[in-house]
């Protein structure tokens, strides 16, 4: 298991994470800018990337670690 610090991230490198096309993910995410918001220049913020991951679901393979001043609900 791969374990993942939760920073800003790239649309690709969500992708990456998710092990699915560009394309497909791009997919995934539509039903969900409204509440994610726009990107900061290419990056997702990390409470975006959070936001996502919480949409989402996480690939079973990875374990997260949040960041610091994070409070899990």
């Amino acid at each position: 298991m791969k374990t993942w610090i939760i920073q800003p991230c790239t649309t690709k490198h969500l992708a990456a994470i998710y092990d699915v096309s560009y394309k497909v993910f791009i997919g995934h995410l539509k039903p969900f800018l409204k509440e994610i918001g726009k990107k900061m220049g290419h990056y997702f913020t990390v409470k975006q990337v959070i936001l996502i991951i919480e949409k989402l679901g996480l690939p079973p393979y990875i374990e997260l670690i949040y960041p610091p001043k994070y409070k899990k609900a």
